[in-house]
């Protein structure tokens, strides 16, 4: 329900429970997008840097409230250039605020590869595509941001992924026989960290999309 300030209000009770207590928690507040809410932590902040911890202990926490803000809605499509939309994968969106921290959405694409991020309307965007595995590679998005305002549904440019790389293989011990829960991960070339994948009851492992480059493959269990 919006108030007369712009700011949203979600009247909504909802416990939890079984917490460890004395052990610090985030809390997040993250509201469908169709509600155009910015998501945010329980101290007001949309910045993981600014998040507050809540302690629990023996009796129930109260007063962990969100009062969420209108904010801008980002939707588009990832698609692929050779075989249409592509469902399941995951967005990350991340706006520079003001104060130099950094907000962020998360969604996921529906089967027809549409999604929908809200965030702090006016800011300075960053959005990342992550396959999580398959074939097409980890892509950002090229296109300029445009400028929208709270309440408004700003479209963005398809996200076309590329087909990469993949590693396959078997993992099996000295007598030949398969090693489930071995990890094979692959560093190197221009990327800043690794890919990982590990074996499963077959011994069979098969990596994430990889661009072109020299790369080292080490296994671990």
């Amino acid at each position: 329900v919006a108030q007369d300030d712009g700011r949203a209000s979600m009247p909504q009770v909802v416990p939890v429970g079984g917490l460890t207590e004395g052990a610090p928690y985030a809390v997040y507040f993250r509201p469908d997008p169709s509600t155009f809410l910015i998501p945010e932590a329980w101290n007001g902040e949309h910045a993981m840097e600014a998040w507050a911890a809540v302690y629990v202990g023996s009796a129930p926490v109260t007063g962990i409230d969100a009062d969420l803000e209108t904010g801008t809605r980002f939707t588009g499509t990832v698609t692929t250039a050779d075989s249409g939309p592509l469902p399941d994968v995951c967005l990350s969106l991340y706006a520079n605020t003001n104060d130099g921290c950094f907000a962020s959405s998360y969604s996921c694409a529906v089967a027809s590869g549409v999604y929908s991020l809200v965030t702090v309307p006016g800011a300075d965007y960053y959005l990342s595509v992550s396959t999580r595995s398959g074939p097409y590679l980890d892509a950002a998005y090229p296109g300029t941001f445009p400028t929208a305002g709270a309440g408004v549904d700003a479209a963005l440019d398809p996200i076309v992924l590329e087909r990469g790389a993949q590693v396959t293989g078997i993992v099996v011990d000295t007598a030949g026989s398969p090693m489930p829960g071995v990890c094979a991960r692959l560093t190197g070339g221009d990327y800043w960290g690794g890919y990982e994948a590990c074996s499963d009851a077959t011994g069979r492992y098969t990596t994430s999309a990889m661009p072109a480059g020299t790369w080292t493959l080490e296994f671990a269990n």
